[in-house]
């Protein structure tokens, strides 16, 4: 089998940036799967995001800065992304001003 090159499928997502302050929008968009966290409990992380099927499963741990997506068509998963791969891979698909969160 040979190596190939990939392109990502573009496909629009919600996003919402962690900034350290905005828990209760985070905890909104996330439907309630978001904590915030002291800073020195989880290295440098401030927050986490529940992203498994139970509560035993791991969080992912979130730094301020770092963003949540989630599907624009209805779904219900949420993902972590970085500040740095945020900028890299995604661009406003509308006018950010006049976007609604549902």
């Amino acid at each position: 089998m040979s190596v190939s090159i990939y392109r990502r499928k573009p496909y629009d997502v919600l996003a919402i940036q962690w900034d350290g302050t905005n828990a209760a929008a985070m905890i909104e968009f996330t439907n309630g799967d978001f904590e915030t966290y002291d800073g020195s409990l989880f290295g440098d992380a401030t927050g986490s995001l529940f992203t498994g099927q139970s509560y035993e499963e791991p969080r992912t741990y979130m730094r301020t800065g770092d963003w949540v997506i989630r599907s624009a068509t209805g779904g219900r998963w949420c993902q972590v992304v970085s500040a740095d791969f945020f900028r890299e891979a995604y661009e406003p698909a509308v006018d950010t001003d006049e976007t609604e969160t549902p």
